[in-house]
């Protein structure tokens, strides 16, 4: 199989063909201004504790993150809704080896509402909604999407207040972390490029690592 950032970048080229180059340098100055904001390095990371979190499920009834884990090793994928083709793409190789290895407690969490959420056939993973984003701000994987950014997205019809319910236009950076069985983090990838994604084989063997500790 096709590794994961091999299709986001394909994606990526494809994308790019078919825009305008100076909207091409807008999108990437607030990239660029995000990673300078220093959010990566801010954010949670190895080491520190997950803190649980009131979520809601697909019924859009209210969750503990930590119930749902239920003192086990896991895996913790934040990303930014189903109108994000990168995310779609990332899921759905998760979700092809989790056909293989369907025991792996996967829960993807998003601040999209759930009757705005992803359509992928056979899921092997939970889908939770942060609702407001307040977990992700918890984690300081939050910010406040630039001005240039907004109106490119307003414009290929991508609307945040329907997804999310509010009109903050706030998004959670893409983060994958992998859990031991006391919630501390072993595992972290947390990038202002939303192209980016951390390598699904390297996702893995940190949680079969600590699954066999």
């Amino acid at each position: 199989m096709e590794k994961l950032q091999v299709q986001l970048d394909k994606h990526k080229a494809s994308v790019e063909s078919q825009i305008a180059t100076p909207l091409l340098v807008e999108l990437d100055a607030d990239t660029q201004d995000l990673r300078a904001s220093g959010i990566e390095s801010s954010s949670y990371t190895i080491g520190d504790y997950l803190p649980d979190a009131q979520l809601l499920n697909h019924l859009q009834e209210p969750v503990s993150l930590y119930k749902l884990i239920q003192g086990k090793p896991a895996i913790i994928k934040f990303y930014r809704g189903a109108w994000c083709p990168y995310c779609n793409l990332e899921l759905q190789a998760y979700n092809q080896q989790l056909q293989q290895q369907p025991d792996i407690p996967l829960f993807a969490i998003s601040p999209e509402k759930a009757d705005q959420g992803i359509h992928i056939d056979n899921l092997g993973f939970t889908v939770l909604t942060d609702e407001n984003n307040q977990f992700a701000e918890k984690l300081k994987l939050v910010f406040t999407l630039g001005e240039n950014t907004s109106r490119i997205y307003e414009q290929f019809g991508i609307d945040l207040q329907k997804s999310q319910g509010n009109d903050e236009n706030r998004l959670p950076i893409p983060a994958t972390f992998v859990i031991d069985s006391s919630g501390k983090i072993v595992f972290a990838h947390v990038d202002a490029d939303y192209t980016k994604r951390a390598d699904i084989d390297e996702v893995f063997a940190s949680y079969h690592q600590v699954d066999q500790d």
